[in-house]
């Protein structure tokens, strides 16, 4: 914006364009007609435009989605192979007499799973309703 300097009463000030100078009558804009030029000024999309929009909310909608069910599965496929394997080398196992002494420790190895997967499908449940809260 193009300033000048002007001295005032002795005193040295910034006047800028747009100030109003002596003796000149200011047009003042109706506020009427400035809403009526806002309004005027909305711009009206077309129906593909509109539904271009609303595809690619699904899109993304979609692909959000997909991310939290499929770190969902990955938790429980990795917890499932690592208590079978723990699972397939106790000691005794395969044995009729190692079956029989190792009942606890597999009852406990699949407690362990049990509460994984529930802890996996809980924190699945929670980012699938944070999602939806969107």
């Amino acid at each position: 914006m193009a300033e000048k300097v002007s001295v005032k009463d002795g005193r040295i000030r910034k006047v800028t364009i747009t100030e109003i100078e002596d003796e000149k009558e200011w047009s003042w804009p109706d506020p009427d007609t400035l809403e009526d030029n806002q309004k005027a000024i909305i711009i009206e999309k077309t129906t593909d435009e509109i539904f271009n929009e609303l595809d690619n909310v699904v899109r993304d909608w979609k692909k959000k989605l997909e991310f939290v069910v499929a770190d969902g599965l990955k938790k429980i496929k990795r917890s499932t192979k690592e208590k079978k394997t723990m699972m397939k080398y106790l000691p005794g196992e395969g044995t009729v007499k190692g079956s029989k002494a190792i009942e606890k420790a597999k009852g406990q190895i699949l407690a362990e799973w049990k509460d994984d997967i529930n802890k996996a499908i809980d924190a699945t449940h929670t980012k699938l309703n944070e999602l939806g809260n969107e």
